[in-house]
């Protein structure tokens, strides 16, 4: 089912839901309430902190080695069918390994290795033991905590027993400790928490290898994650039948959906722990929350519309990392192989249930959602595709594409940007040039592509040609002329002369019940400057002329938005919303109607405090059907102590 919601200020969390795509804000952004750190647990209990890790490895002398292998089972994602048939084995890499004498006392401490083996040093006393693998990694490779929930914070463990004697071997092999993918075997459905470990360390051995860096690890991260259980449960109980993924953008936490609320058996219902799409989807938000900035407002998005373009750049980004990741990745071995899945790895796959098994019974599954990254632009029918220049900036599929395409062989693809991933990551993570700088707003894929650019003429000069034809199959720009172009005082002429606007009709009704079904088209009906207020000017006038003559009810309307608004449809106002109730513009000036238009809007500033707004010029057209010849010319001037001035657009 489709939610919309009306928005309103606040954090924002990142989600995927079954069938559709949704960005959840602490003020949600699927329809439903907020979510806010002190509000996770609702009050249900006192959270006892997170076990500390076993870290330091005893030495020993003249010790016995204990030896063996941790393997996990998941369940793996198969085109056109889903989840079917038996589980396969995976290695558990670099988790916490710990060994316990009959006291519970910790005796050594240790990892699994790539292949999930691990050999401890024992001392030769005689006694029992017990060895545990934990869902949880803080080493050089891998910092991430896979918990069962927000009360206890406890880990998941699968163990073996042993005995020593005193006189042992110099080597002791204690088999193969092995986490379930079966409910009939595993209540708690070990294998999830250990597939979802997995796909981190998958993610984190990806960005190891394409940037050339040995030593890179992401810093520490923590996944929520049980078997049966819809994190969405933490919001309210109203939520437990709506299950989610999400992160929660600055407390560095993965919620991951283990099933919906109530119903143990997970065989026929949505669950994320084995959609390794999912996972490394809400990874790449808490890496675009670590490396670059999470400027997302949240809101609803199928994966098929126009949205916000920092909402667009957001999912966009975690749809190809998830595609990057899995397409490098060499199942059969459990290492990093360049190229090695791309079948597999071309697509955002989302999955409930499964089928298949040859020992549980009563199942169904299903694929939900089946995105392919490789599909050219303007054919992508049903999974974002681009029409007019511009329009790619404003789609999500379209910003995965580009980055999927980017990074694909022009052998393989007929439009392929050969660049490689260490380009993409420089551009996301950078701070001087790059979206990880603290001195941009609004970032969207237009002020990516222009760093991407340059680092592309700078290092890569012989891919541009190449890269600029995916630039166009995805009808998008290598600047922020299409969202956020940046605006400059002069009182000189601009160099850049007047904008013309000519906005599109808009179809449908809107009501309360239904949210919006006629909603502006938020790259032809509207354009969107960026500008920092020094706290010192009073006012911004925006003067136009009417192509279409005051008749044509082309009026344009001077919306001023907070640097984190979330965008307010005409429509919604149109209903008697207040901007101020849901977030929208800060300042506003609109006529509606045929007459009384003067041709300018005037928004006073006095009292914003200093900092990045957005100004966003709207083409009054809720309820008009055909706007095509009325284009409005249009230019800014701004006043500070008594000085009107030209606002200059970038580009």
């Amino acid at each position: 089912m489709f939610l919309t919601h009306l928005p309103f200020r606040a954090p924002t969390y990142s989600a995927f839901f079954v069938g559709f795509l949704f960005s959840v804000g602490l003020t949600i952004s699927m329809g439903c309430s907020p979510l806010s750190t002190s509000s996770e647990n609702s009050g249900a209990c006192e959270p006892r902190p997170e076990e500390l890790y076993c870290s330091t490895a005893k030495t020993v002398s003249n010790g016995v080695a204990v030896t063996g292998t941790g393997l996990y089972y998941y369940r793996p994602t198969v085109l056109n069918s889903g989840l079917t048939g038996d589980p396969v084995a995976g290695k558990i890499s670099f988790a916490e390994v710990v060994v316990k004498d009959a006291a519970g006392t910790v005796v050594q401490c240790g990892n699994t290795d790539e292949q999930g083996a691990f050999s401890l040093s024992l001392p030769r006393t005689a006694g029992s033991y017990t060895l545990s693998i934990n869902s949880r990694a803080d080493n050089a490779r891998l910092h991430v905590s896979v918990l069962k929930e927000i009360c206890t914070n406890q880990y998941y463990s699968i163990s073996q027993g042993f005995t020593l004697t005193g006189s042992d071997a110099a080597e002791k092999n204690i088999g193969t400790l092995s986490a379930s993918a079966r409910q009939s075997e595993d209540l708690e459905l070990k294998g999830g928490a250990f597939n979802i470990l997995k796909n981190i360390y998958r993610a984190n051995e990806y960005i190891r290898n394409t940037i050339g860096d040995s030593a890179w690890a992401a810093p520490k991260v923590t996944a929520y994650w049980q078997a049966g259980f819809n994190p969405n449960s933490y919001r309210s109980a109203t939520y437990a039948n709506s299950g989610i993924s999400f992160y929660s953008t600055g407390n560095r936490k993965l919620y991951i959906l283990g099933g919906i609320s109530g119903q143990v058996n997970t065989h026929t219902v949505d669950t994320d722990h084995f959609d390794d799409s999912v996972i490394i989807h809400e990874y790449a938000h808490f890496l675009e929350d670590v490396y670059a900035k999470q400027d997302s407002p949240g809101g609803s998005h199928t994966g098929n519309s126009l949205i916000d373009p920092r909402l667009a750049w957001s999912e966009g980004w975690a749809n190809f990392f998830q595609s990057a990741v899995l397409t490098n990745w060499n199942e059969a071995t459990g290492t990093y192989a360049a190229n090695a899945n791309p079948d597999r790895g071309k697509y955002y796959l989302d999955t409930a249930g499964f089928s298949g098994d040859s020992v549980e019974a009563g199942e169904s599954g299903q694929v939900n959602i089946a995105f392919n990254l490789t599909l050219a632009g303007a054919a992508a029918i049903g999974e974002d595709p681009v029409g007019s220049s511009g329009e790619g900036t404003f789609r999500e599929m379209s910003v995965s594409r580009e980055l999927y395409k980017s990074i694909s062989s022009s052998s393989v693809l007929a439009i392929g940007g050969d660049l490689p991933f260490a380009a993409i990551w420089s551009a996301f993570s950078g701070t001087t040039q790059g979206l990880g700088s603290q001195s941009v707003a609004f970032r969207n894929v237009g002020l990516f592509n222009y760093y991407l650019s340059s680092i592309i003429s700078t290092s890569y000069s012989a891919n541009l040609t190449k890269w600029n034809a995916v630039i166009a199959d995805e009808k998008q720009n290598t600047t922020t002329v299409d969202y956020a172009n940046s605006l400059t005082a002069s009182s000189a002429a601009c160099a850049v002369s007047s904008k013309t606007m000519t906005p599109v009709g808009d179809t449908g009704t809107c009501s309360a019940s239904s949210g919006t079904s006629s909603v502006s088209n938020k790259l032809k009906s509207n354009d969107f400057y960026s500008f920092y207020h020094d706290g010192s000017s009073s006012s911004v006038t925006l003067t136009y002329t009417l192509g279409g003559g005051k008749a044509s009810v082309a009026d344009l309307d001077l919306l001023v938005y907070y640097s984190d608004h979330q965008y307010f449809e005409e429509c919604y106002e149109s209903l008697g919303y207040q901007f101020a109730d849901y977030g929208g513009a800060v300042r506003s000036a609109r006529t509606y109607g045929s007459g009384g238009d003067n041709g300018s809007e005037f928004v006073s500033l006095a009292g914003l405090p200093a900092g990045y707004y957005l100004l966003n010029v709207r083409a009054h057209s809720l309820g008009q059907t055909s706007m095509t010849s009325k284009g409005s010319t249009y230019s800014f001037q701004i006043t500070t102590s008594g000085t009107t001035r030209n606002l200059c657009p970038q580009n």
